[in-house]
């Protein structure tokens, strides 16, 4: 075993036996569910801070096609009726199509279809509810770019809501981006931190919570979830029929809608027990090939080797296999809350952890390790990904800013959104980030699309649409 790994180990272990005692006490005293009594919550307590009170209604957009959208509406303040006009841009609002009236239960989120659109077009709605006057939720969309047209999307990772995260901070970023209308946000995971509730009640309200604070946002923003290690929905999780994970899942369907492999979008299969699980898919937008890839509910039930207990699993790798050979798009971008493997335990690192796990086919002691824990794999997944010339992967999990590259592809870490301490540099050295642009600040991406080239941009959080870049690049469209 290499040096570092042996200090990362002996730190890990004397951390652990320093929470052991305080977890077990507090989750004796507040009823934990079984898959917590077994480890699952690691790391400092969960402390939310004050989430905020809903809106009467509130309306999450997703699922954007060339076709398509689905909107999740909901009324918070009581159960009755509603429909949903909407009309393309430039066409008069007075001739909108109506949706509806249908039936909102409240505080149940429902899913609207939206069927017949026109491709690359601006689209206006609003939702109108009875027995509601003043104002009413509305917003816009718009459906798929068309190659060779620009576009712009944001990305944010690790939301958390727990002690370290500045609400008000959370709330300013998002409307940023909203003022900013990107085509869509993706959203980059431990968003719901289901792991880390002592109770399915008090991990329940942290959905809640986050659809309060998206949909400021995603009314007319398009959101994009990537799943994290903390949000609950993890193969060791997966135990039972009453089971952590298929519960997680239920709830993170049940208020955002991700996308269903359809002719627009390919991705996850059916789950017995969770429905469409929502969890991987890829489409294409304008001139670039979007991935969204998953390594917890595909890894192996039992533990594995260090380095190899995370895993995208034969369906998932095979399928993003073919996604990358049939993809003729100019930029293919990859995203991913954490690579499997990492440079130590807790799977952390960018650029530097690339060689480990799957990602990079070795163990923890720079052994050769493909064989024997990926038996029928061509390839590691980084070797995959560079052999197709994939633009860039972005991730999560550190909760830094760090721009790297490895074999021409460009990883890129992205940080909170809302951390009121903007981040700890100490914390690149110890996960391994040595290469690169490193900052500890707080923020958000923004990734520009045109067919000659890709700007990939750090903004600060909580900023007006007037700031600097913190930190800013570009990236060439893939060679033919």
């Amino acid at each position: 075993m290499k040096k570092r790994d042996v200090i990362n180990a002996t730190l890990c272990a004397a951390l652990l036996s320093l929470l052991t005692a305080g977890q077990l006490a507090a989750q004796t005293a507040t009823g934990p569910d079984t898959e917590q009594k077994n480890g699952r919550r690691a790391g400092p307590p969960h402390q939310p801070p004050p989430f905020p009170a809903p809106e009467n209604a509130d309306v999450i957009v997703g699922r954007p096609s060339s076709a398509s959208v689905t909107l999740s509406v909901r009324r918070n303040d009581a159960d009755g009726t509603a429909e949903l006009l909407y009309w393309a841009e430039g066409s008069n609002p007075a001739s909108a199509t109506i949706a509806g009236p249908f039936p909102l239960s409240q505080a149940e989120p429902r899913n609207l279809h939206l069927q017949g659109l026109r491709a690359d077009t601006v689209y206006f709605y609003q939702l109108r509810v009875s027995g509601q006057t003043g104002k009413l939720p509305e917003g816009r969309f718009r459906t798929a770019r068309s190659a060779g047209q620009p576009f712009q999307f944001t990305i944010t990772a690790d939301s958390h809501l727990d002690q370290n995260t500045s609400t008000a901070l959370y709330r300013e970023t998002l409307n940023n981006i909203r003022q900013r209308e990107p085509d869509f946000h993706i959203d980059l995971g431990d968003t719901f931190m289901t792991d880390k509730y002592p109770s399915r009640d008090d991990a329940l309200r942290q959905y809640q919570a986050q659809r309060i604070f998206f949909s400021s946002m995603a009314d007319r923003v398009p959101l994009f979830l990537v799943l994290g290690n903390h949000d609950g929905e993890d193969v060791k999780l997966r135990r039972g029929p009453d089971n952590l994970a298929v519960w997680a899942n239920t709830q993170r369907r049940r208020y955002f809608p991700n996308p269903q492999p359809d002719s627009f979008y390919s991705g996850a299969p059916v789950h017995e027990g969770a429905s469409a699980l929502e969890d991987y898919y890829a489409w294409q937008w304008g001139d670039a090939q979007m991935i969204v890839l998953n390594p917890y509910w595909y890894g192996p039930e039992r533990r594995a080797p260090e380095r190899w207990n995370l895993s995208l699993g034969d369906q998932q790798y095979a399928w993003l296999e073919q996604t990358l050979r049939q993809s003729k798009a100019a930029y293919i971008f990859v995203f991913i809350h954490q690579l499997a493997g990492g440079a130590d335990r807790q799977g952390r690192g960018g650029a530097e952890a690339v060689p480990f796990g799957e990602w990079g086919g070795l163990n923890a002691d720079g052994t050769p390790g493909m064989a024997a824990n990926r038996p029928g794999w061509k390839e590691p997944v980084h070797a995959l990904l560079h052999r197709y010339r994939v633009s860039a992967v972005f991730h999560g999990h550190d909760h830094l800013y760090a721009s790297q590259q490895r074999d021409g592809i460009i990883y890129q870490e992205v940080p909170q959104p809302a951390h009121s301490g903007g981040g700890d540099e100490k914390s690149a050295t110890e996960y391994g980030y040595l290469s690169g642009t490193v900052l500890a600040k707080a923020g958000f991406m923004q990734v520009s699309v045109s067919p000659q080239m890709a700007r990939v941009a750090l903004y600060p959080a909580g900023a007006d649409t007037s700031a600097a870049p913190l930190h800013s690049y570009q990236i060439a469209p893939r060679k033919p």
